[in-house]
């Protein structure tokens, strides 16, 4: 409950530029709102938050999300059409990235280290019997 109230109070001081006043108005960027409105691609966000300063595939982005890579691709799109994501091309192979310098995306950043989700989730191991 309480994540949940400070991740709509940060996408409220994300698209309020931080300011809080006792007029509210909606943002200027709903295009925006509507990209941060799926789990899908906040989820992508977040596997290339935790990889900032690398370039990820969308097998990559899978591995770490549990994505589909169809899914992934559909969202994609969104994500760079709104400037959130960079992505690359080496010949056939593309690869994605966060964009740091987007204020917005350091906002949802900040969230997402205040929510603790940037902390690297523990791989788990598999144990075999091997006298079995």
């Amino acid at each position: 409950m309480a994540v949940e109230m400070h991740f709509h109070l940060a996408l409220f001081l994300i698209f309020t530029g931080g300011h809080l006043s006792s007029r509210v108005t909606l943002p200027l960027r709903p295009q925006l709102l509507k990209t941060l409105g799926s789990e899908a691609r906040l989820r992508i966000l977040l596997v290339l938050a935790r990889n900032r300063g690398e370039d990820l595939t969308i097998y990559k982005i899978a591995k770490f999300s549990g994505l589909d890579r169809k899914v992934i691709r559909k969202h994609l799109g969104k994500l760079i059409a709104t400037d959130l994501v960079h992505m690359k091309s080496y010949g056939p192979i593309f690869v994605y990235a966060i964009n740091s310098d987007n204020a917005p995306v350091q906002r949802i950043i900040d969230l997402f280290n205040e929510a603790r989700l940037l902390a690297q989730v523990p791989v788990q191991l598999h144990w075999y019997d091997i006298r079995a």
